[in-house]
């Protein structure tokens, strides 16, 4: 793989890394199927987003047991601006 996904997976951890065990994981491959742009081919369908992505049907459903179900709430602002500190220190 590239190193630009190695970035973006080092980014998305350090974005999810306060997010409980299990809701973190859903929520990794939730971002990632928004970033490869997998809800542009799906009109926006989380389930065929996933799927396309090539993930197995019970982790496609465990991802959206944790948009539904999981404990995260929206990030503020300050919160992902700090994240942002970690993409630059990925730059160098």
């Amino acid at each position: 793989m590239s190193t630009i996904v190695y970035r973006i997976a080092v980014l998305l951890s350090a974005i999810l890394a306060d997010v409980p065990v299990g809701t973190n994981l859903g929520l990794f491959w939730l971002l990632w199927a928004l970033i490869s742009g997998r809800f542009l081919f799906s009109r926006g369908a989380v389930f065929p987003a996933l799927a396309d992505g090539g993930l197995p049907a019970d982790a496609v459903r465990r991802s959206g047991a944790a948009l539904a179900y999981g404990r995260w709430a929206v990030l503020s602002q300050s919160c992902f601006f700090e994240s942002l500190s970690v993409c630059k220190s990925l730059n160098s």
